[in-house]
């Protein structure tokens, strides 16, 4: 579940892209939603001066294009959307059920009161940093509908009686209850469904249960409440705030209070952005490595250094900031850095062994020196607990001389050092990577091995590789040094975001066949979907196989000075390469050959040729 919600009150308008008429002709008959009252038809008392709905938990949403992207927009953005928040597949626990079904009801039942449907979807509910939600509504209600069917993210969500044309109120009730075992389960119940067999369940078959053996007897029965097919029998809102498995958030909620639990969920949000903007930034050095986790997702480990001194420890628990000037430790994590006692002396040992410098809980924490039980200095440096970290000097003990200095990624030499011999030479300098100076500069992912890191020059991406839903999206703005990329067939079927961005070293691109498309049919577009290349100053060559990136709506190359072929598909086949997608060629100005396959760009709306040389297309 992933989207993307963002505030940017100067986008007009007239930015809006419409979706292409066939494409939402055949979503709006896939999902068989029945349009009930408006919301131009609610009580005029029941809105503001600028026609809103006042509720603490309603929020009014527009649907904006942004950068080829549409994305769902609310009047504060400290609110972020459930799909933003939980990436595909990510489950919840029951407390977090409980408040957001809470939320859900409460939205709902304002929206009911002045007899206007709502939608209730993990795209739907908005959650703040503070442990807030509000439910999203639109005015058309249709503008809401039309983006989540183009997101795909109702189709399997609508009432038994909606598909005989009779929707109403406790319609949304059926939703909210396949809405919250999405969030248990980590997948729709029907995801697996064809049209026609979904359609068969629904009139024939049981509804859909919890297993009581996983989720406690509340959560089953509170369910089970919502997914009634007969619509008279299935309880309304008024009945389930009254249930037990959400009433006490409920009254916790009306009582003003804050979920600690669903501000919870932002903090992962917060970490990859912070990740994003200190890999991104200029005249940064990155040294990390993009790793998979246990639980199915990645994360950066390794170390950046920042030209203001600073220097940001990535892992997977979260971010160390240090300043290598004024030997202060900026951030860890999320404690209070102001309780580090400065100038104490701290025995670790019988032996002797003693830490001078910055003291947190009886611990090292910050910087200071370590002295062996000799009394002699065996390190100098930022050190948390008994590892080092950031940056320090290690030293030959015996003779008092240097040994390395640089930095450090929980104790090990990872980033920029110089390692010198007893006589105060040097061996080593340069980038260090887990804790050995060699690296390999050129990495091939397989099916076994799938991270890299930073400092590559070479990526190559076997056939079939990378096609796990947790790769959701290729930013490879982090690989300063990556001079070529070569992609087999039929990779990362599930990315939906792929950029290159400021790559100076990048001199060729060559992906191949049905890469990065999730729809195999070519018959939908996936509005989440962008192709960019920019800033790449000596990128000459750029290669594209037929009918990857065919559900994509956005590619941008700009600002390429040294491109002179771009390759997209077969014109001897065809090709069905970004059919639905834009295409902007900005500041090109060596670029000399395009070529372009059969039913490439089919149903293309936009294309903007700027600042390009072009001999033959």
């Amino acid at each position: 579940m992933q989207s993307r919600s963002s505030n940017n009150p100067g986008q007009s308008s007239q930015e809006d892209e419409q979706i292409d008429e066939a494409t939402s002709t055949t979503d709006a008959e896939n999902t068989g939603i029945v349009e009930n009252e408006s919301s131009e038809n609610a009580n005029p008392e029941e809105r503001n001066e600028s026609g809103e709905l006042q509720s603490p938990y309603l929020s009014r949403c527009h649907v904006r294009n942004y950068s080829g992207t549409k994305i769902l927009m609310t009047e504060d953005p400290r609110f972020k959307a459930l799909d933003e928040l939980l990436p595909s597949g990510r489950t919840v626990s029951e407390e977090v059920i409980s408040a957001i079904a809470g939320y859900y009801l409460l939205g709902l039942s304002d929206l009911h009161h002045m007899d206007i449907r709502g939608i209730a979807s993990s795209g739907t509910l908005f959650v703040s940093d503070e442990g807030r939600a509000k439910l999203a509504y639109s005015i058309p209600s249709s503008q809401l509908e039309e983006y989540l069917r183009a997101k795909e993210m109702i189709v399997y969500s609508k009432a038994p009686e909606e598909i005989e044309g009779q929707g109403e109120l406790k319609s949304d009730v059926w939703s909210l209850g396949i809405t919250l075992m999405e969030l248990a389960e980590g997948k729709n119940p029907f995801e697996m469904c064809t049209k026609e067999t979904y359609q068969y369940r629904l009139k024939k078959g049981d509804p859909p249960s919890l297993l009581s053996e996983k989720w406690s007897a509340a959560f089953v029965d509170f369910v089970s409440k919502c997914l009634v097919k007969d619509v008279k029998e299935r309880w309304d809102m008024k009945q389930l705030m009254r249930h037990p498995f959400v009433e006490r958030a409920i009254q916790s909620i009306q009582g003003g209070s804050f979920s600690a639990a669903l501000a919870m969920l932002h903090v992962p949000v917060k970490y990859n952005q912070m990740v994003a903007e200190t890999l991104h930034k200029q005249d940064c050095l990155a040294c990390v490595v993009l790793n998979d986790s246990d639980d199915d997702s990645f994360f950066y480990e390794g170390i950046v250094a920042k030209p203001c001194s600073e220097l940001v420890m990535l892992s997977k628990d979260g971010v160390t900031i240090a300043n290598t000037e004024t030997h202060e430790l900026l951030r860890v994590d999320d404690e209070d850095v102001n309780g580090i006692e400065h100038a104490q002396v701290l025995d670790l040992s019988d032996d002797g062994e003693r830490w001078e410098g910055d003291v947190k809980d009886g611990k090292p924490f910050g910087w200071g020196v370590l002295y062996d039980s000799e009394g002699e200095k065996k390190y100098e440096g930022f050190r948390m607990g008994e590892m080092n970290v950031c940056y320090g000097k290690s030293y030959y003990s015996d003779i008092q001389k240097v040994e390395y200095e640089g930095m450090i990624y929980r104790g090990k030499r990872w980033g920029r050092g110089v390692q010198y011999d007893r006589n105060g030479r040097v061996i080593r300098e340069g980038e260090w990577f887990c804790g050995a100076y060699d690296r390999k500069v050129k990495v091939q992912i397989t099916e076994e091995h799938q991270s890299f890191h930073s400092l590559v020059t070479e990526l190559v991406v076997s056939k079939g590789c990378c096609n796990e839903e947790r790769w959701k999206a290729l930013d490879l703005s982090f690989v300063t040094n990556l001079e070529r990329l070569e992609v087999g067939d039929e990779c990362f079927a599930h990315v939906e975001d792929i950029r290159m961005v400021g790559l100076k070293h990048l001199q060729k691109v060559k992906i191949g066949e049905k890469c990065a498309c999730s729809d195999k049919t070519r018959r939908k577009m996936n509005p989440n979907s962008r192709f960019i290349v920019n800033d790449c100053a000596t990128l000459t060559e750029l290669d594209i196989g037929a009918r990857s990136f065919s559900d994509y709506v956005f590619c941008s190359i700009q600002n390429v000075p040294s491109l002179e072929t771009i390759r997209i598909g077969s014109v001897e086949d065809r090709s069905y390469s970004f059919m639905f997608s834009s295409l902007e060629l900005k500041n090109l100005p060596k670029l000399a050959t395009v070529e372009i396959g059969k039913f490439a760009f089919y149903q293309c709306v936009s294309v903007l040729f700027e600042s390009c040389f072009l001999c033959d297309v």
